[in-house]
């Protein structure tokens, strides 16, 4: 009798324990969802979506916590950072070492995201200290085009998809910086914003939004590409998906034969706060 009760408690505990393990591994998708979602929506209020943008922005940092942290300090805390020599009262003010260790471990253990060399998973320490000379080097970011991109028009006589081009990797969180400086005190503070929706008092605030916009000219491109329904007997899923299509075709050649970006190039699509796809686009 006793042998029989004992089974059944490993059977249960074991039963308990898958359920704890599933749950587990539900929960670290849904914050590896969340997280993929802040860094296509240029959100960066967490230091967790800070560090992955570091990560993914330069493949260095992926092996090197020092080339990590040195990129954090610089690029979220230009004020502060000082490659020159920092104050011993500002280490007070920059980001813990630690913190971005951790959360750095967890994007990359946990979530499976721009993860380390296979050497360097093993020997991370011994090749920090190879890197050294690599690391006080000036690193250069991935080139990546961010592009957030929508449609309108479903039910009217034009199709169209509209996008805004962010022709630098390090641009997106610079220029979504300045946005949410700026509507953190503006009148569109706590206001989600449609056009359609739009009166005369919002004409003054509209231009402090677009004068934001004009100032970060030099890192955004503007691009739209419109179809008569009348002309396509295609479904209009078809029709949106074939727009943006051609809209991301010509659009790089477009900014490659004007220069403003080289190849190859790695192109991130967003739609709606989502990152949809990312590809690499050479000649």
């Amino acid at each position: 009798m006793r042998e029989e009760e004992n089974e059944e408690e490993i059977d249960l505990l074991s039963e308990e324990e898958q359920a704890e393990r599933e749950a587990k591994l539900a929960k670290l998708e849904k914050e590896k969802k969340e997280l993929l979602a802040s860094l296509a929506g240029g959100d960066f209020t967490t230091l967790k979506t800070k560090v992955a943008y570091i990560l993914n922005l330069y493949p260095q940092a992926r092996n090197s916590d020092i080339t990590l942290s040195i990129k954090y300090w610089e690029t979220f805390q230009p004020d502060i950072y000082n490659e020159s020599g920092i104050l011993p009262k500002d280490l007070f003010r920059l980001e813990r070492l630690h913190y971005i260790v951790r959360a750095r471990a967890k994007i990359q253990n946990e979530y499976g995201l721009f993860t380390s060399d296979s050497p360097v998973k093993k020997f991370r320490k011994k090749r920090e200290e190879e890197m050294q000379d690599e690391v006080l080097k000036d690193v250069s970011p991935r080139k990546v085009v961010t592009v957030f991109a929508d449609e309108t028009g479903k039910n009217q006589n034009y199709v169209v998809v509209a996008s805004v081009w962010v022709l630098t990797g390090r641009a997106v969180y610079t220029i979504s910086k300045s946005i949410l400086d700026w509507q953190s005190s503006s009148l569109w503070a706590s206001r989600e914003i449609h056009f359609t929706k739009f009166g005369k008092r919002d004409s003054d605030t509209l231009a402090e939004y677009l004068n934001i916009i004009q100032a970060n000219r030099e890192f955004l491109s503007f691009k739209a590409i419109a179809v008569e329904r009348s002309r396509t007997k295609r479904k209009i899923e078809n029709v949106v998906e074939k727009l943006h299509e051609h809209m991301l075709i010509n659009g790089v050649e477009h900014e490659v034969e004007h220069h403003r970006i080289s190849q190859p190039q790695t192109i991130n699509v967003t739609l709606d706060e989502e990152l949809v796809f990312r590809c690499n686009h050479s000649r």
